[in-house]
């Protein structure tokens, strides 16, 4: 995983095919907290050992 999705409200998804998730907002945290959220590491996490969500196979950003 390479980015993090910023939407213009500064609310972060893990991705732009999870827009359900929700690691913090850029206006109220830095970007170090919300990398480092137990959800966003978990996502992390599971993207290296699996299953990989079908969206993510094909994914260009990871």
């Amino acid at each position: 995983m390479r980015t993090l999705v910023v939407r213009v409200d500064g609310d972060t998804n893990y991705c732009n095919c999870t827009p359900e998730t929700s690691a913090g907002n850029v206006t109220s945290q830095s970007i170090e907290e919300i990398w480092w959220d137990k959800g966003l590491q978990n996502f992390r996490n599971n993207l290296f050992s699996g299953p990989v969500p079908d969206c993510c196979k094909i994914c260009p950003r990871l």
